[in-house]
Order: C-alpha cells, then structure tokens, then sequence
C-alpha cells in the first residue's frame, strides 16, 4: 500500500525533474511510472483478496462438518431400505 501512496509523489518527482531539464528521457519516465503504478495496483488487490480468503477462513473455523457428514449419511441409509 505504501508504494500505491508513494507512486504519486515519485511521479511528481519525476516530472519536475524532466520540467528543469535533468537529463531523463520520456521511455525511462514512462516505465518507471507504469512498474510503480502496476506494483502498487497488485499489492492492494493482494491485500483484498487475503483479507477476502481470511474471512472466508474464519467462517469455515465455526461449521461442525461432522453434523452436516451425520445428515448425508443418514439420508443415503433411508434411501438404501
């Protein structure tokens, strides 16, 4: 999350720089933006999505599985007879 905050300022940064007239080229600028930007995208979906499966973990914690096994298995013995 860090970087998506970052990202902008560097961004500044890096304008400002080619607005002065330091000696960066337009492709080096354009990467350099588009790698930070896309790093910064992917960490807060990672992040979304951990905290999407540990909720989904955390429910899964509270359900007795062997109360839903007992009603399967009892309703396949009724079927049988």
């Amino acid at each position: 999350m860090t970087i998506s905050i970052v990202s902008p300022i560097y961004k500044g940064e890096r304008m400002l720089d080619s607005l002065v007239g330091r000696n960066t080229t337009v492709l080096q600028q354009m990467i350099a933006d588009g790698l930070i930007s896309a790093c910064g995208i992917q960490l807060i979906v990672m992040g979304m999505l951990g905290l999407y499966i540990g909720k989904i973990f955390d429910q899964a914690k509270g359900q007795p599985s062997y109360i839903i096994r007992d009603i399967l298995n009892a309703h396949t013995k009724g079927e049988q007879k």
